[in-house]
């Protein structure tokens, strides 16, 4: 008896202790949550001594997210905002040679882009364009830049409306839709038209449409290392909208437009990454058996398509975002693992190892959802570090050694 009473009052100062500290710490007040900030897309400079990336946070004047553009040095030092806009700014890329940034930047009127210069400090808009850009990629010479746009298509019409009086205020015509898609979770209905690839120079100039046809070509473009060529995920089938899980990797001479499709499966291929010497193509995919759920696997290819081989990866989860070691030696990728997210690396021979632990964003619910990281040339790995009770920062991986940046 006397131990049980011993017991009960270990147990009741543990609570008291508990109940203290709860009370130590301030609770979590609404207002709060625009006091929180987050890092995502962080890039590295092509020598490695610089990251710029993405902060987010709440504008309480506006009830509303925000993201600006930040600089900062590998070691963490000088930490400056990029510009001194007060617009949203997103998808920075830095130049083949290190010498500028070029970014999206978005208002209540439109999104353009633009082009920062870091000897300098100076900024140039480079677009006027009728639609957002998504998708920024420079060309290996730093001339163009290569995005994905919408390219509107008008409604189709049951009835031609009447032509209302000058100064007269109808009520909005109603919505006729031929399209099985036509409206997104957190954006409702969307406008009709299809997605497809330009090409504008780096200093100025119009943009160049490259694809064309009835299809959503809105991925990320990659370029080959000579500039001929940009590789690209699309569904061009002609039952593009039932058959939507079956994407193909394509490529499109930027001079002619000319498209060649370079695989063909009942199965999506999407994710490609250019090898630093541009002779092989990595991708992901799989054969789709129908099911709810399926497996990517990393493929390999040759520039032209030919010689798909699958990784020999012993591996049973899904890898996203391929990014290839700076000698093509092997491939970087991020998974989720029991409610992680990690780094992993495998090599063509498909021997793999893990990187990093704890790659996360800010998605509602799940704190590792997102997440993203970028390869250096040295080798060094930059990352969005999260944990469930801190939103995303920047922590950089050398050799080993993990040390926080932001």
């Amino acid at each position: 008896m006397a131990m049980k009473r011993i017991y009960t009052l270990l147990l009741l100062a543990n609570f008291c202790w508990f109940s203290l500290k709860a009370q130590d710490s301030p609770a979590l007040q609404m207002l709060d949550v625009f006091e929180l900030e987050w890092a995502s897309d962080p890039q590295l400079s092509p020598d490695g001594s610089k990251i710029v990336y993405s902060r987010h946070g709440m504008d309480i004047m506006h009830d509303r997210r925000q993201a600006r553009l930040w600089l900062v040095n590998s070691d963490g030092s000088q930490h400056t905002k990029l510009t001194v806009f007060d617009k949203n700014e997103s998808g920075a890329r830095w130049s083949p040679d290190g010498s500028r940034i070029a970014f999206i930047s978005s208002s209540d009127v439109g999104a353009e882009i633009y082009v920062y210069w870091l000897s300098s400090g100076r900024l140039a808009r480079l677009t006027s364009l009728p639609r957002a850009p998504h998708g920024l990629r420079w060309s290996p010479d730093g001339r163009h830049l290569a995005f994905s746009m919408l390219v509107p298509e008008k409604p189709p019409y049951l009835v031609r409306p009447p032509q209302k009086p000058k100064g007269a205020r109808w009520a909005a015509p109603p919505r006729v839709t031929t399209r099985l898609k036509h409206e997104r979770d957190g954006a409702g209905y969307t406008e009709p038209g299809f997605a497809q690839l330009f090409v504008v120079p780096a200093d100025g100039g119009t943009a160049r449409q490259i694809t064309t046809g009835k299809f959503q070509h809105n991925a990320a473009p990659a370029w080959s290392p000579d500039g001929r060529y940009l590789y690209f995920t699309a569904n061009r089938h002609e039952n593009w909208e039932y058959e939507t899980r079956n994407t193909e990797i394509y490529r499109v001479e930027v001079q002619s437009g000319e498209i060649t499709a370079l695989t063909d499966r009942n199965g999506p291929d999407f994710g490609v990454a250019v090898s630093p010497d541009g002779q092989t193509l990595a991708y992901l995919g799989y054969n789709d058996k129908v099911q709810t759920y399926q497996i990517n696997h990393i493929y390999l290819m040759a520039a032209d398509g030919t010689g798909k081989r699958q990784l020999a990866l012993d591996f049973d989860r899904s890898p996203r975002n391929l990014q290839w070691d700076n000698k093509g030696r092997g491939l970087y990728f991020q998974y989720d693992d029991r409610g992680n997210t990690k780094i992993g690396y495998v090599s063509l021979s498909g021997a793999y190892r893990k990187v990093a632990d704890n790659l996360g964003g800010t998605t509602i619910g799940r704190p590792y959802g997102g997440g993203s990281f970028d390869v250096g040339a040295n080798g060094q790995i930059v990352y969005t570090y999260c944990t469930p009770y801190r939103p995303a920062d920047l922590y950089m991986l050398n050799i080993g050694r993990l040390t926080p940046i932001t």
